[in-house]
């Protein structure tokens, strides 16, 4: 008996370990025409670019794409270049993202999902808060021509069965980042420089 209740309790962890929600929830590089029409006619360096919270080279090089293909999008500038090898007198892009991920729940009506109706309790209250910032700084010939942060928040509230629910979250989180990388380009796009 005894260890029909480890056993049980050992797969109950399992689960719970794996419902916990990805914030790596980036949205993908878009397809986007050959126009060579641009809002500024000169290409764009990468310079700095930094994903705070970060726990991995794919999610930096993810945001990275998607940055220039928003770039690309918007026909803001002719090309988009990393900063390896980037030309005197051109401008340059440096770009910090901040992404900030909280949860919690309601313990006094999600308890008896632990104990001991595990797994089968459904009122499990989960709220999360999703915030992200951008900093950005546009540069040429060691001048700062433009400079902006911005931040965007997004909330999600689950009421049944929220250990094991993530997708809503997910998508919210999606949904913030695709939010601010709109309000991101059109903001540069503003500028004029």
């Amino acid at each position: 008996m005894n260890n029909k209740i480890k056993s049980y309790l050992l797969v109950l962890l399992y689960f719970l370990a794996h419902c916990k929600v990805d914030i790596r929830q980036i949205p993908p590089p878009r397809e986007y025409n050959e126009l060579k029409t641009s809002v500024f006619n000169a290409p764009i360096y990468i310079g700095k670019f930094e994903v705070f919270k970060s726990n991995s080279l794919q999610e930096i090089k993810a945001w990275k794409a998607t940055l220039k293909s928003v770039i690309k999008n918007n026909r803001a500038f002719s090309e988009i270049k990393d900063g390896e090898e980037f030309q005197p007198d051109s401008y340059i892009l440096d770009v910090e993202i901040s992404p900030d991920y909280k949860e919690e729940y309601n313990y006094w009506w999600t308890w008896p999902a632990i104990y001991p109706f595990s797994g089968s309790w459904p009122v499990q209250i989960r709220k999360a808060e999703y915030t992200v910032r951008i900093a950005t700084t546009i540069s040429k010939s060691n001048k700062i021509l433009f400079q902006s942060e911005l931040e965007q928040s997004g909330q999600e509230n689950i009421y049944i069965y929220g250990f094991y629910r993530t997708s809503e979250i997910e998508e919210m989180i999606e949904n913030t980042n695709l939010v601010i990388l709109e309000r991101w380009i059109k903001d540069i796009l503003s500028k004029s420089f």
